[in-house]
């Protein structure tokens, strides 16, 4: 798994992030995910589960604690969908 981090400078607290370090972490949440659950999901997949906001990044200054939020979002959306279809599909089986 890699790790992302970022310096913080003495004067300025919070740390812009880049759209690129922004992505960059999605990728890397997505593709932890994948790793998880034994098959790749693609982006726009991600995307319909979970499409980052910038409330989500606000105070957000270390790469790797984004990266860590994506995943959680990722992984918590996924296996909700994913539980709530296995329900489905066993009341209708009866």
């Amino acid at each position: 798994m890699t790790i992302l981090t970022r310096n913080i400078t003495q004067r300025n607290r919070y740390v812009t992030l880049s759209k690129f370090e922004f992505d960059r972490c999605y990728r890397f949440a997505r593709a932890q995910l994948s790793k998880e659950i034994s098959f790749k999901i693609t982006e726009s997949y991600a995307r319909t589960l979970y499409s980052p906001s910038l409330e989500d990044i606000e105070y957000v200054n270390n790469l790797k604690a984004l990266q860590d939020i994506f995943y959680t979002k990722l992984k918590n959306k996924y296996y909700y969908l994913n539980n709530h279809e296995q329900t489905f599909l066993c009341i209708n089986d009866e």
